[in-house]
């Protein structure tokens, strides 16, 4: 007997515009805390706290800061045995503890 699938909840296109505009806001609200991390104007320690920054992989946000390229990105990554695929919100506890005291020193 073929196992039934359900049917996929239907989206009305004012669901799929709302969806639109949130990740649109999501989008801009990331890359205005990246502009911000460049520019020096806020500390990366201080970042790791937003909800948005939670959202962005771990190497995204690296490159983000001044100075940190590809190489230093994993470097930094490889310190702290962060995974490249990882997000800031999947950070054990220990990877956390270990970035912020990375970021900490380096980045005052």
């Amino acid at each position: 007997m073929p196992a039934k699938h359900p049917t996929p909840p239907t989206v009305t296109e004012e669901g799929r515009a709302l969806g639109r505009e949130r990740a649109l806001a999501a989008r801009r609200e990331r890359a205005e805390i990246k502009k911000r991390l460049k520019a020096g104007d806020l500390k990366p320690v201080d970042a790791l706290k937003m909800p948005a920054v939670q959202r962005m992989h771990v190497y995204e946000f690296l490159k983000a800061l001044p100075g940190v390229g590809y190489p230093t990105a994993r470097k930094i990554m490889e310190r702290c045995f962060i995974s490249e695929k990882k997000r800031v919100e999947g950070l054990g506890s220990r990877q956390q503890m270990a970035l912020i005291d990375y970021l900490g020193e380096v980045f005052r």
